[in-house]
């Protein structure tokens, strides 16, 4: 009875929250003690009712109280004890109804007084507070009564419940100092039917220990005690990796008793171990909230990679946030639930920020089948469970409704707090459930949102993300007391409704941005707002910038756009960006005026000077400002007239500002990362302001002699720079001191500078470079000089003076992994020398350089090398024989493509290649000698030799290669004679794993090799210019067959029989091109020697590209063809008068020459 677990922390976490949320709404409307005896005193006295109700509700609250901890260890005890299980399960699932009758009953009482709030905001005069007006107040309270008065009763309810099985002899009296049975004597109950199905990776006893200290937080100094129990513990992870994990997770913070109790627990003993370590590590979770949170995991589909964010903004909804620290700190606490579970192991990360801030977690498969299992009997998701086996509903995720479904969930739903839906929207009657808290229609099918999602007055959390929805109902901004409303991906969705402002409790707002996209009026309104990833200024009547103004709880990222609508800096500093201490990037945007023509006068600089930013921003983004240069605290990167550094920028991205001519100080930043600088295109000089005048001391130790600049900066994009001519290092600028820079930079990429001279030459850590479109080859050359010794990849393109690269690149750099060098057109050699990477390159790709003739003849000692691309290098006539070197033990692919100059690939070369799973030999029109022995290639599985027109040998022993999947052939030499190229296919039956055939032939070849009909696996085959007349009968040997295309088959007029041609029930495909003679036949398709019959079963029939199967498309191919027969036919009469009519002026200047002749004989 697993789901026991979950459900004594259920009821916890419901009346831990009816308590904190009751006593703040019933102080809200009432009053605490001391404002009720001030208002009876000062302004009118409650009558009787009303206090003798608000004293029953506090009251109960008291008592309840002091009951919550014995609850929580009779529950906890008892759970243990399997014949006591079942009565114990009984009276959780009475608690846990009463509790949510009593939750509920509070959801509604909050609910009018949100609606009250609301009400009086939008009255036409100032809001002094929420209950201003006695009189309001007091008929408010009045309304409130009944509502209070049902509170009381359900809290009597509850703790009637709670005095009579505290009092029961059966279980006698349970309090905290009890003693507890050992929380890992008894697993039988959990995960019946969880078996492990994955093969864990086995690994060493060392290893186990090293995950358990690193997860516990232990170092190696560490005591020998606690050292020996640690061993021992890793001893007994069964070689599963998760074990180790999730033992050390278990064991952080803990004392050396609690290691050894777990050693000595017998836990670990178990034969399934992995479900004994879960239960374990859940009942020691420090709060039942979390321990909700992580059951609630189980909501989203095996194998979903949850994102952070909205996973604790679903935990807010579900109220398993614990509320007793204030609704101002729920994200914070919910950020350290799932941290908490990260280091647990019950979470694993998925991915990261730049900031190295986890942001997308999973589960693994055991922990997701142990989360299933815990809220067993609450929770169905995406139809795994067996609803018979759930007494009532409250968390639902489906892909669609059917009938069933929607019965089972009218009948199961009365509690109903969750609902994820992939597909069609349920009834008005089941959107009618009265405690619907979430609602996730994130990539459902549909297109409109029904009005009556107003009645859903309880949802906190609405996901409509990536639906094709045009609108949200005006209804929807009943919704008081929602959190969060996600819109991603709503492309068609292009304005929110105009009462949006109503709701005062939205906290997160995550939408698409669309460039139309119209933020609501009195946006400044939702004050609550943390979240709000973009804004847009708002053109004629939508809201301005100074709406920012009270959104001071804004964190995480804020986009502003269309600042260039904003009139200058004292309507810039209405947005007080300064008073937003918890925004961590900003990203500021003008219109792009490529795509919009900008109006009005240009104050980007005044504009810009005003939006300072709070000193702690750890990302800043510019893109399109247009004045002539960057405002102050820009360019020194520093706020308050320079007072506070921006010293937190881990990120910098300058972009579009083309009219500035000076780059802002970043040298001195010291946590700085991440720096893109693209399209200054303004900028000559990147000099002493680009580093920063003074320097930066990073290192105290350091004399005033030694600078450091960009410390910490590992990755650097410089980009479409068109006057850049000067890239200076800092020991250009000063000679009175030592620079230290770029110490850290591990990534550079340097493109579209046409111009640039100059780059510095000091980059001691970098491993990636690329540099594209810079005509002079010296800034490559100055940074890979002889220093350089950590690159791992090279990437150079259009560089169009570079002639080689430097000597001593490859040798020095020994550690070059990859090489790619693209469209260098002077280039003449790659490198004067291979040898010194020879060891680790693994790819090498060169395209497009023109003037490259040859390969250095070291290439083929590259051992490593996986993959080598050769294309666009017309000017290569041999590749280098191995002259005893090894060739390319590891290669994996070789693609060459169009080498035209290309004459011969050695076999000794391509039979070297043992490891080749791809080759690629295509429209290499001069090459002639190339005939591998493929025995000795054994593991391609991908291979195309085609567009060689001169080649007149054909490689041997193709049908050796058994791992052979996709084969591409021709066309080959001319006059290549048919019986040489169907030897290349003998032992071709032998290919059982052949799917995919492309043969290209010749006009003059009238039969197909026969030993393709022995290819029982073959899918899908392609026949391009053959000169058959009609297909083989054979054909229907190819029973795997799926899809066959016949290209310019000319002659071809026949298909085998019908019953041959039906035989082939896999044939999904049909494709003909350019085969006449076929589509005349087909034409004919009520005539007795039509083709047509024969295929017309087929499901997909295309001929010269269009689809056969849809009549009206039929009758188009048909006139078409009418059309082209008819041109043809006129084309043969025309060519045959024109015969006839050479003919007989040939005839006729036979006779005049004739006559001539005997006339001159004549005259002679």
């Amino acid at each position: 009875m697993a789901e026991n677990l979950l459900m004594s922390a259920s009821v916890e976490v419901l009346l831990q929250k009816i308590i904190s949320v009751t006593t703040e709404n019933i102080n809200l409307v009432f009053g605490g003690p001391q404002e009720i005896s001030c208002l009876m005193e000062n302004w009118f006295s409650h009558s009787s009712e009303e206090t003798n109700v608000v004293q029953a509700i506090r009251q109960e609250l008291e008592e309840l109280k002091g009951s919550l901890s014995n609850i929580q260890a009779v529950s906890q005890d008892n759970l243990r004890l399997q014949d006591k299980a079942v009565i114990v399960t009984l009276w959780l699932q009475k608690l846990s109804d009463l509790a949510d009758d009593a939750d509920n009953a509070l959801a509604e009482f909050g609910y009018q007084i949100l609606q009250h709030e609301v009400e009086m905001l939008n009255q036409e005069k100032p809001k002094v507070s929420l209950f201003s007006c006695h009189s309001d107040k007091k008929a408010f309270r009045q309304e409130m009564m009944p509502k209070a008065r049902g509170i009381s009763n359900k809290l009597e309810m509850i703790n009637k419940e709670v005095k009579d099985f505290l009092a029961s002899e059966k279980y006698g009296v349970t309090t905290v100092s009890s003693p507890q049975v050992d929380v890992v004597q008894e697993v039988g109950f959990l995960i019946a039917d969880l078996k492990i199905t994955e093969n864990e990776e086995k690994t060493s006893i060392e290893n186990f220990w090293s995950i358990i200290k690193e997860k516990a937080g232990v170092s190696d100094e560490i005591p020998i005690g606690l050292k020996d129990i640690g061993r021992h513990i890793a001893e007994k992870c069964q070689g599963l990796s998760l074990a180790a994990n999730l033992l050390g997770g278990l064991l952080q913070n803990k004392r050396r008793d609690f290691w050894l109790s777990i050693l000595e627990s017998g836990v670990l003993d178990k034969e399934d171990v992995i479900p004994a370590i879960l239960k374990l590590c859940f009942e020691n979770l420090p709060s039942p909230f979390l321990k909700r949170c992580f059951a609630f995991c189980s909501m989203f589909p095996r194998n979903s990679v949850i994102e952070r964010d909205q996973l604790v903004q679903l935990w807010m909804a579900e109220g398993f946030i614990d509320p007793g620290l204030g609704i101002s700190v729920m994200e914070e606490l919910g950020n350290q639930y799932f941290d908490t579970l990260l280091q647990n192991s019950l979470l694993e990360i998925a991915s990261k920020d730049n900031f190295n801030k986890v942001t997308h977690c999973k589960l693994h498969n055991l922990v997701y089948d142990f989360a299933y299992s815990l809220s067993s009997f609450e929770s169905i998701t995406f139809g795994e469970r067996d609803q018979d086996d759930i007494r009532q509903i409250q968390h639902l995720a489906l892909e669609s409704f059917t009938e069933e479904t929607m019965k089972i969930a009218k009948e199961k739903a009365t509690y109903l707090r969750t609902l994820f839906l992939k597909n069609n929207l349920p009834d008005n009657n089941l959107l009618n459930v009265n405690f619907l808290y979430v609602l996730n229609l994130c990539d459902a099918d549909i297109a409109e949102l029904p009005a009556s999602i107003g009645k859903l007055r309880h949802l906190e959390y609405l996901d409509l993300s990536r639906t094709k929805i045009k609108s949200i109902p005006d209804s929807a901004c009943n919704l008081y007391k929602l959190k969060t409303l996600r819109i991603i991906g709503c492309n068609s969705l292009k304005k929110l409704p105009k009462d949006f402002k109503d709701l005062l409790c939205l906290r997160h707002l995550h939408f698409y941005y669309n460039e139309y996209f119209s933020m609501p009026y009195e946006f400044g309104r939702l004050s609550h707002l943390q979240t709000l990833p973009i804004y847009n200024v708002g053109k004629e009547c939508g809201p301005p910038i100074g709406e920012l103004k009270h959104l001071k709880d804004l964190k995480g990222k804020l986009e502003i756009r269309n600042l260039d609508l904003v009139k200058d800096k004292k309507e810039a500093q209405q947005a007080n960006l300064f008073e937003k201490p918890n925004l961590q990037e900003l990203e500021l945007r003008w219109i792009d005026p490529e795509k919009e023509e900008r109006e009005g006068p240009n104050n980007d600089e005044n504009v810009l000077e005003g939006l300072e930013p709070y000193h702690n921003l750890k990302s800043l983004r510019i893109e399109h400002f247009k004045g002539d240069r960057f405002p102050s605290w820009v360019m020194k990167m520093s706020v308050k007239r320079g007072s506070l550094q921006l010293n937190n920028l881990v990120e910098v991205k300058l972009e579009s500002c083309t009219r500035c001519k000076e780059i802002p100080t970043l040298g001195t930043l010291p946590l700085l990362q991440n720096l893109e600088i693209v399209d200054l295109s303004e900028v000559s000089c990147f000099g002493s302001s680009f580093y920063g005048g003074n320097g930066s001391n990073t290192n105290t130790s350091e004399t005033q002699a030694t600078k450091s600049f960009f410390p910490a900066l590992k990755s650097l994009t410089i980009d479409c720079m068109p006057s850049l001519l000067d890239w200076k290092g800092p020991e250009e600028i000063s000679a009175s001191y030592e620079a230290k820079t770029f110490n850290s930079l591990e990534r550079l990429f340097l493109r579209r500078g046409p111009d640039l001279m100059t780059a510095p030459s000091h980059f001691p850590a970098l491993k990636v470079l690329r540099v594209e479109s810079i005509k002079s080859s010296s800034p490559l050359e100055s940074i890979c000089n002889s220093k350089l010794t950590t690159l791992t990849s090279l990437h150079v393109e259009d560089v169009q003076e570079l002639t080689s690269l430097p000597d001593e690149l490859l040798e020095n750099n020994t550690n070059l992994s990859h090489l790619c060098i693209i469209k260098c057109h002077s280039l003449t050699h790659i490198v004067p020398h291979m040898s010194g990477c020879s060891a680790v390159l693994q790819e090498l790709e060169i395209k497009e350089c023109g003037a490259l003739q040859e390969f250095p003849p070291e290439i083929c000692s590259l051992r490593s090398l996986k993959r080598l691309e050769i294309s666009y290098c017309p000017s290569i006539k041999l590749f280098p024989n191995l002259n005893g070197q090894g060739g390319f033990p590891s290669l994996q692919s070789l693609k060459v493509f169009m080498c035209q100059g290309l004459i011969s690939i050695p076999s000794e070369v391509l039979e070297s290649c043992k490891s080749l799973q791809s080759l690629w030999v295509t429209r290499c029109e001069n090459l002639i000698e190339f005939s591998p022995n493929f025995q000795q290639m054994p593991n391609i599985s991908f291979m195309r030799i085609t567009s060689c027109p001169k080649l007149n040998t054909m490689p041997k022993g193709l049908g050796t290669l058994s791992n052979l999947a996709d084969l591409g052939m021709g066309p080959l030499k001319n006059s290549m004679e048919f019986e040489t190229f169907q030897t290349c296919f003998t032992g071709l039956q032998q290919l059982s794993s052949l799917v995919s055939l492309f043969l290209v032939g010749q006009q003059h070849w009238n039969s197909l090799p026969e030993e393709l009909q022995h290819l029982p696996a073959l899918k899908e085959m392609t026949l391009y210019d053959f000169g058959i007349e009609v297909l083989p009968d054979w054909i229907g040997n190819l029973s795997s067959i799926q899809k066959l295309k016949l290209y310019n088959c000319r002659k071809l007029e026949y298909f085998p029989s019908k019953e041959i041609m039906e035989g082939l029930k896999n044939l999904e495909k049909l494709e003909i091109q350019n085969s006449d003679l076929l589509a005349r036949k087909w034409m004919l398709q009520n005539e007795p020697d039509s083709e047509w019959f024969k295929v017309s079963h087929i499901k997909e029939i295309i001929l010269d590209f269009y689809e056969v199967s849809d009549p009206i498309i039929w009758n188009i191919i048909h006139r078409e063809m009418e059309k082209r027969m008819q041109k043809t036919t006129n084309e043969e009469k025309k060519k045959k008068k024109k015969k006839k009519k050479k003919k007989k002026k040939k005839k006729t200047n036979s006779s005049t020459s004739t006559s001539r002749k005997v006339v001159v004989e004549d005259c002679q």
